[in-house]
């Protein structure tokens, strides 16, 4: 957290040395004063708490389903459709060829 607390820091100081300020009459922010500056680095703060909120979430709904031995990932490729492919590269067809083939024969 702190080295993205740095990084707003860094960004914002860049920013002002090359004359460009945030400001928003919406949300009554200005980044050309100290407590817009507070506002500004608070509010990415808390956006990045809220990424790493819904980071867990969701590693910890994956782990629940697989403890549930629900399928997490993509279904395995047939392996009718597996030799195909293969037999269709020793032919030294395109990738995209073979696509088209794919959908032409219905997977």
């Amino acid at each position: 957290m702190r080295v993205f607390q740095d990084s707003i820091g860094y960004a914002l100081h860049e920013f002002h040395c090359l004359g460009v300020d945030f400001m928003s009459y919406q949300k009554n922010m200005d980044t050309t004063t100290p407590p817009g500056e507070l506002i500004f680095t608070v509010m990415a703060s808390l956006a990045q708490f809220e990424r790493a909120l819904i980071s867990e979430r969701v590693k910890a709904g994956m782990a629940r389903a697989k403890a549930q031995g629900k399928r997490i990932s993509r279904a395995p490729i047939p392996q009718r459709v597996q030799a195909r492919i293969a037999d269709l590269y020793r032919q030294r067809v395109s990738i995209h060829q073979m696509s088209k083939k794919a959908q032409q024969e219905g997977r």
